[in-house]
């Protein structure tokens, strides 16, 4: 049905059930009903309680486009902020905190709107004015007001709001602060979340945030955790308050501990006995992003570095493919320590799984002290039954310094089969070898006429490659 034909069951509807219908299925089409707003607008003005109501849902539906198409329409809005009628205030309030930074045009209304008697309104008009962001700062006197409102929606939306608007007013930061001890979790996690919102200029909230970790609520330790780390003020020890949380017993809070310590740098070193503690968690999403917070934190690891490169050796034998794939991967980038770690990534070769296999063969073509131990293992793998695990035993090979001729059946063996990704990579890998990889220019040719473009296009630069060199 068309959406002018949906706006005039809405006007005729004969019963509840029909205009909820009508409603329901103009607000799914979405902008494609935008044209219909200006009839819309007519049902909203119509003095009927039931059709401007709903009239101001589906316009709320369909926010900005709605506006696109019926410039009158704001005027409209800012009248029915004050209808006499609780859902028709509630619908516009919605529709104004869906028009974005237009909503300035009713900044006056829904400033008044923040003392409506409705709670749902007060929390949509709060919402609407952090659409318009720093403008509404005329409005910072009633929000604060709101921060101390008896219903928990108006109080959430309320900090929400003031950091959008007012990130670094004094007065608006005593309060976000304020509330991060407010009775009810979700007006302290959306004050956690305002602050971080404010940033550096809310630095003076770091021990209150720090407090927060230990809230009974894991969303508010959540929130509090993002927070820290925008706000993260200097002279104080955010990596130390984030590495507390790695024993949370939320699983969420424990791996966002682990990312916000990867991606502190150097100042989260200290932390790494903790993160090594995390590749013992039960949850297998922490143990992996512990892996990759070594990896990120080893410049700066100094005398552990060979008990961190142990224990994320121990992660080869992870009950996780993903953790032991990460694993295998990592160790490639720890350096080259020569300890037992080594003999754990041979041991990956082994493993039943190719992509823990190859991890383990790129992990030790980085590292460039393979053992002669490790290189026999590499040749063994150039008989791979993966070709994916030949080619990567190849490069890993070539990265150790061994002689071309002695990967070059490998990698012919994988341009006769039917992945096109396997020949491609195959095909790059002979082209390092340049006039080395001679013996396989009439096999390269051959792909000048493969049905994928990647192969075709890899062949054509492995042969101007090897030619040139040869």
């Amino acid at each position: 049905m068309e959406a002018d034909e949906l706006v005039e069951c809405l006007a005729r509807g004969n019963s509840v059930m029909d205009v909820m219908a009508a409603s329901r299925a103009l607000a799914a089409l979405g902008a494609s009903a935008a044209p219909s707003a200006p009839r819309l607008e007519a049902l909203l003005n119509s003095g009927d309680s039931r059709h401007a109501s709903t009239a101001a849902f589906v316009l709320a539906e369909l926010g900005i486009a709605a506006l696109d198409a019926c410039p009158s329409l704001m005027d409209s809005y800012r009248k029915h902020l004050f209808s006499p009628y609780r859902a028709v205030r509630h619908w516009v309030a919605a529709a104004l905190a869906r028009s974005g930074p237009r909503a300035v045009e009713a900044l006056a209304e829904l400033t008044q709107a923040l003392e409506d008697p409705d709670p749902g309104v007060r929390a949509l008009s709060a919402h609407a004015l952090a659409e318009v962001g720093s403008p509404a700062s005329t409005s910072l006197g009633p929000l604060l007001k709101l921060l101390h409102d008896h219903e928990v929606d108006a109080r959430a939306a309320a900090a929400v709001a003031l950091a959008r608007i007012a990130p670094t007013d004094e007065s608006a930061l005593d309060a976000l602060i304020a509330a991060l001890g407010d009775e009810e979790y979700r007006v302290r996690a959306h004050a956690a979340e305002a602050l971080g919102v404010a940033g550096s200029a809310a630095g003076r909230s770091a021990p209150s945030l720090a407090q927060c970790l230990r809230d009974d609520r894991a969303e508010v330790r959540l929130c509090s955790l993002h927070a820290l780390a925008l706000v993260a003020p200097e002279g104080f020890d955010v990596g130390a308050a984030v590495a507390k949380c790695l024993n949370d017993t939320d699983a969420q809070v424990r791996r966002t501990a682990v990312e916000l310590l990867a991606s502190s740098g150097e100042a989260a070193a200290a932390s790494a006995p903790r993160i090594m503690a995390a590749l013992r968690d039960a949850d297998e999403a922490v143990r992996y992003h512990a892996l990759d917070a070594l990896a990120r934190l080893s410049p700066w690891c100094g005398d552990i570095a060979p008990a961190v490169k142990l224990a994320v050796s121990n992660c080869l034998r992870d009950s996780s493919q993903r953790c032991q794939v990460r694993a295998a991967s990592v160790l490639g980038r720890l350096g080259d320590h020569k300890d037992t770690a080594d003999g754990r990534i041979m041991e990956s070769l082994t493993n039943e799984d190719p992509a823990v296999r190859m991890a383990g063969i790129e992990a030790l073509g980085r590292l460039h002290t393979a053992s002669s131990a490790a290189k026999e293992a590499l040749h063994t793998c150039l008989g791979d039954e993966s070709a994916p695990v030949r080619v990567a035993a190849a490069e890993a090979l070539i990265n150790l310094g061994e002689t071309p001729g002695a990967v070059l059946p490998a990698l012919e063996s994988t341009l006769t089969g039917e992945n096109a990704e396997v020949q491609t990579a195959a095909m790059r890998v002979l082209a390092r070898l340049g006039a080395h990889a001679a013996p396989l220019l009439e096999a390269i040719r051959i792909k000048l006429g493969d049905s994928d473009r990647e192969v075709r296009r890899a062949a054509r630069e492995a042969i101007e490659t090897i030619t040139h060199l040869a």
